[in-house]
């Protein structure tokens, strides 16, 4: 009713117009519902034309009108709320008030079945506003959404069955459930279990096997411990002095659940490291195989890994080449293992040897603009895969750049002051390097 009110000061100033003059017109008084139907409440016995123009433009308006049955039909397609003002309403018109928005219902004394079912297909939360809803009505809506159960009093068995299969977490509003409807409620949404009081060992069982956290489970039982730590590893910090064989399974579907673990068995570590290498970062003093276990499954797990060994740096290397990076100083082999699992891990490796530089740029001859020492060996070598590549060196000899332009004569035009010698060789090689060459023979 505020919102009428305020509504009516906001538009105080129009409807004044028609309150001032003493006999509006018949044509003033229909612009004037044309433009705001509230208006109609100042006009003196309007005709049925006023009346239906006032409603269609706002079907509120009939709250100022003795309506027709046409008048009423009129009004809540316009605006479902008209019905509240409609005394005695008609069923199409009440089917009509519905179909725009459920909760209209609420303006409906004893809607029947299918004015009510209807209000539910619109919006299934409406049953909050039906009074005693029939068994149709009630599995209507929870099928809709499970949680509508909590606006319906005493709901039958079938009901509440029927809500926790749309939404488990909808056994929140089920007093007693029997234990079929918790078992239906964890198998559709294991943390269900949380609302659940004493609930029966079979029910614990069903609700981790749908992932229920071991959080919501007070005292579990080993067999309910085993099957929660098989879906969350994670979730053995949840409780207290687990068994060896928890503990085994619960690092197996997640290595990190191994900083939840005291007394850390060799044992445990190793399946610990083979799930996830990175958890090795909760073992203290790893043994070699744990830490080859760990790299051999992440190569960066080796970041974790204080002095690692040869052996460890090179298994580490060949699982990811980048893992070089969190290697202080090492080996030329296993700097050559990194740059061949990836070449990129080249930029990783500070002063590398000239063995290595061979091998980065024998693949990617590119690569030699990011070598600081180039030799003699190692320019040969790039230009002898691309010739190109030339241009990355800073004052190659005569050798180097007549193996360049060999391979692709294009590459004469990196090439400051060519002799003739490897000016003739690039136009063997390709014609079009004539327009590169700008000394003019005589």
């Amino acid at each position: 009713m505020k919102n009428l009110e305020s509504t009516d000061e906001i538009l105080l100033e129009k409807r004044s117009k028609i309150k001032s003059i003493s006999i509006p017109t018949e044509e003033m008084c229909l612009e004037a519902v044309r433009q705001d139907g509230l208006t109609i409440q100042y006009i003196y016995m309007p005709t049925e034309e006023m009346c239906l123009e006032a409603i269609r433009q706002n079907g509120l308006a009939i709250r100022y009108i003795c309506p027709s049955k046409k008048m009423c039909l009129e009004a809540v397609k316009q605006n479902g709320m008209a019905i509240q003002y409609i005394l005695n309403p008609d069923e199409d018109v009440k089917l009509e008030a519905v179909g725009k928005d459920g909760n209209n219902i609420k303006y409906i004394n004893n809607p029947s079945e299918v004015v009510s079912l209807k209000a539910i297909k619109q919006d299934s939360s409406a049953i909050k506003h039906i009074q005693n809803p029939s068994e149709k009505i009630c599995l209507k809506s929870v099928k809709k959404h499970g949680s509508n159960i909590q606006y319906i009093f005493k709901p039958s068995k079938a009901v509440c069955l029927e809500a926790v299969r749309q939404d488990g977490f909808a056994i929140q509003y089920i007093q007693n459930p029997s234990e079929e409807i918790q078992l239906e409620a964890v198998r559709k949404y294991g943390d269900s279990i949380r609302y659940i009081i004493n609930p029966t060992e079979r029910v614990y069982l069903e609700s981790v096997k749908e992932r229920a956290s071991l959080q919501y489970i007070s005292n579990p039982s080993e067999e309910v411990q085993l099957a929660g730590v098989k879906k969350h590893g994670s979730d053995i910090q949840y409780i207290s002095n687990p068994s060896k064989e928890v503990q085994l399974a619960a690092v197996r579907q997640d290595g990190f659940a191994i900083q939840y673990i005291n007394n850390l068995s060799e044992e445990m570590c190793l399946e610990a490291v083979r799930q996830n290498g990175y958890s090795i970062q909760f073992i203290s003093e790893p043994s070699e195989l744990m830490c080859l276990e760990a790299v051999m499954n992440y190569g960066e797990s080796i970041q974790f890994i204080s002095n690692p060994s040869m052996a460890v740096c090179l298994e580490a290397v060949r699982q990811d080449g980048f893992a070089i990076k969190y290697i202080d100083n090492p080996s030329e082999l296993t700097c050559l293992m990194a740059i061949r699992r990836n070449i990129r891990s080249f930029f990783y490796i500070s002063n590398p040897s000239k063995t290595v530089c061979l091998e980065a740029v024998k693949g990617h001859p590119d690569i030699i603009q990011y070598i600081n020492t180039q030799s003699e060996e190692v320019c040969m070598t790039a230009v002898k895969q691309n010739g190109l590549s030339i241009q990355y060196i800073s004052n190659p000899s005569e050798e180097v750049c007549m193996t360049a332009v060999k391979q692709n004569g294009l590459s004469i035009q990196f090439i400051r002051t060519p002799s003739e010698e490897v000016c003739m060789e690039a136009i063997k090689e390709n014609s079009s390097a004539i327009k590169y060459i700008v000394r003019v023979f005589k």
